[in-house]
């Protein structure tokens, strides 16, 4: 292992929104070790300000998907991602033509800002997540207002609202699934520029520093995680994520029992079997 790259809501950080001492000490000892350490969340900077110090020990970080990486220890952003303005208040006159709960964030490292179109008064996750940013919110009332974006996210009770039609209207862009981190149940869907995810901003990351896949061990538990795990060489998810995924890739314990220094013992462990029996258990 060359990198470790962790998802953080559900899956570093415990219930409480913090990291475990274990995991803490782990991470200071990869760093020992000359392993590179990167987070890959959907939030943002302004969001992950809220539950990491500026002192973490991680050396990069893969914010809103994939749209843009950090280097943590400079605080600079190394790269970003956008959907250009004519792109954006298309997608944005369809789903208004929808009756779709949606909201349209700025550019990173701004993208906190968001304007919104809000129809669906029965969706409740959609009000929590307006409350929590009401200072950086606006009414998207024309399409005019849009500039040049850094996602759009639709928020659904379920997954099969969004269906095949908007799939095949919005083929221009990368669509990214993701469990609402508000209430754990209510479904986003993050509309990105073609090809952005966790997964091509560690393709990046690894290409800078000349690693391949195999060099990787990632950590999530969520379908936003699926690209990501399904690209390293070695993939955890946690005991909390959901069914579907704890049948594709290897488990470790949940989030609450400090996940990565678990995985990253049983990698270590796993890769001794792998040496011994010449298989993969990928």
């Amino acid at each position: 292992m060359k990198m470790l790259i962790t998802d953080l809501d559900g899956t570093l950080l415990n219930d409480r929104q913090q990291v475990s001492p274990a995991d803490l000490q782990t991470l200071r000892a990869l760093s020992r070790q000359n392993v590179l350490r990167v987070i890959a969340t959907g939030r943002s900077y302004f969001s992950l300000k809220k539950v990491l110090a500026p002192d973490f020990p991680v050396d990069f970080v893969i914010l809103s998907s994939g749209a843009g990486i950090m280097d943590w220890k400079r605080k600079s952003l190394l790269t970003h991602s956008e959907i250009k303005a004519g792109q954006a208040r298309k997608i944005a006159s369809f789903l208004m033509e929808q009756k779709i709960d949606f909201m349209v964030h700025d550019k990173l490292p701004e993208n906190h800002h968001f304007l919104f179109f809000h129809y669906n008064q029965f969706n409740g996750d959609f009000k929590t997540r307006l409350r929590l940013y009401e200072p950086f919110a606006k009414p998207l009332t024309d399409v005019t207002q849009i500039d040049s974006a850094s996602q759009f996210v639709l928020i659904f009770r379920r997954p099969e609202e969004f269906t095949d039609k908007m799939r095949s209207v919005l083929n221009d862009v990368h669509i990214i699934r993701a469990t609402s981190p508000l209430d754990n149940q209510s479904v986003w869907f993050e509309l990105m520029p073609f090809g952005v995810s966790k997964q091509s901003a560690a393709q990046q990351l690894a290409d800078r520093h000349r690693l391949g896949a195999e060099d990787v061990l990632a950590l999530g538990n969520d379908y936003n995680d699926q690209e990501l795990l399904d690209w390293a060489g070695r993939s955890f998810v946690t005991a909390n994520a959901a069914e579907e995924l704890k049948k594709r890739y290897l488990q470790t314990v949940e989030n609450n029992q400090s996940a990565l220094s678990k995985c990253v013992t049983q990698s270590a462990g796993l890769r001794i079997q792998d040496t011994q029996s010449d298989k993969m258990l990928k």
